[in-house]
């Protein structure tokens, strides 16, 4: 006999964990805590953008999972907003508080770079997503470039895939080095590795100089999607010819862009779960 297992989510997350339970097939959508689940072993999903409110969400669903006789909670953080400088020492404390809560048995979270150095979660890479769709592109010519460090392991991985060369550019000071002359990138389609975008603003200052320096097409593979208002606008009239994205993060369909293409990563998370439940 199999086992039952339920998935509940977060308000940010209702979209993506329905795609989940579909994928999934032999799992219970809900979304409302009750006496039904006692015993049980869940799935919380729930991405994290704006601390207090998220996190307070998260703190109160697992309560109430641990209030009906919920056996054990397996805890998704498709996206966790990290301030490197101004919320390390939160997201640090926050862990240890999840991790040392009785019923949560993982933490499962997609190219959160830093955090898994440093505590027991459960990594997802999202390049597992893009290299058939890398694929059916059928580019020739290509090179990988990553705007600043926390690309680097993620350009290695695409390049070692589409078996091509890597173009390092970066920024200091939060000023783009307009100066640095790249002359591997004359015709080439480059695509452009990050985790995450906000304002766009580094991204199209990056696009801009390699489209001045002669490449013949630029895309970028974000992530996660934080788009500010301005970055919407400002995408639609850069270079940019694509920008490939999660669905970690919702994008309202009302500003949804022909250059915004998004690929869902709910199959991935999916095909984790069948691998955690068969343990």
């Amino acid at each position: 006999m199999k086992k039952k297992y339920f998935l509940f989510s977060m308000k940010k997350s209702f979209n993506l964990s329905k795609e989940i339970a579909h994928y999934y097939g032999n799992i219970i959508y809900s979304k409302k805590f009750s006496e039904s689940v006692r015993g049980y072993s869940i799935f919380l999903i729930g991405s994290i953008l704006h601390h207090i409110d998220d996190v307070n969400e998260l703190l109160f669903m697992c309560n109430e999972a641990f209030r009906v006789g919920v056996k054990n909670i397996i805890l998704i953080i498709p996206f966790f907003k990290l301030n490197i400088k101004n919320d390390f020492c939160f997201i640090k404390h926050l862990f240890s508080h999840l991790m040392a809560f009785p019923l949560i048995k993982k933490i499962i979270t997609m190219d959160l770079n830093l955090m898994r150095y440093i505590f027991n979660i459960k990594y997802i890479d999202y390049s597992i997503i893009l290299k058939k769709y890398l694929k059916k592109k059928k580019l020739d010519n290509i090179s990988i470039a990553y705007n600043y460090n926390i690309g680097v392991d993620r350009a290695n991985i695409y390049a070692k895939f589409l078996k091509t060369d890597i173009v390092f550019c970066f920024k200091k000071k939060n000023k783009l080095m307009n100066n640095i002359k790249y002359e591997n990138i004359k015709n080439k389609n480059l695509f452009i590795i990050d985790n995450l975008l906000f304002t766009a603003n580094t991204l199209l200052m990056v696009t801009n100089m390699f489209k001045n320096q002669g490449a013949k097409s630029i895309r970028a593979i974000v992530t996660h999607p934080v788009l500010s208002e301005n970055a919407y606008k400002n995408i639609e009239k850069s270079f940019l010819e694509e920008l490939i994205v999660s669905n970690t993060m919702e994008i309202d369909n009302k500003k949804l862009l022909t250059k915004i293409s998004i690929l869902t990563c709910a199959n991935i998370f999916a095909e984790f779960m069948h691998f955690i439940t068969k343990k």
